[in-house]
């Protein structure tokens, strides 16, 4: 599925990402931590891959065995990201030692 990167595209596309999750079968929980990992990493998509006034495409791929698997594919042809070269974050640090946001990368 093709889906335009903006923000009010992204209830579509969990809504796609979520609707194929429930036919495999996950429980509650396990539903939750793969709706958190597809939101975070189409949310950096839409928010960062596109220069503010270009208009980018995300393509969301889904392959899964019902009662097994799930595999979700993010594709973009926005600006290249390597989280290997990003600061890892302290998530030890106090709440006050803390900057907003750059959990991403550790989730």
């Amino acid at each position: 599925m093709i889906f335009d990167a903006k923000l009010n595209n992204l209830h579509k596309m969990m809504e796609f990402i979520t609707d194929l999750a429930t036919k495999v079968g996950f429980s509650e929980k396990d539903m939750h931590k793969i709706q958190l990992a597809s939101e975070e990493a189409l949310v950096n998509v839409i928010s960062y891959a596109y220069p503010p006034l270009e208009n980018g495409r995300v393509e969301i791929l889904c392959t899964f065995k019902i009662g097994k698997y799930i595999t979700i594919t993010i594709k973009d042809k926005g600006l290249p990201f390597n989280p290997l070269e990003h600061c890892k974050v302290n998530v030890k640090a106090s709440l006050e030692e803390r900057k907003p946001g750059g959990l991403g990368i550790f989730f």
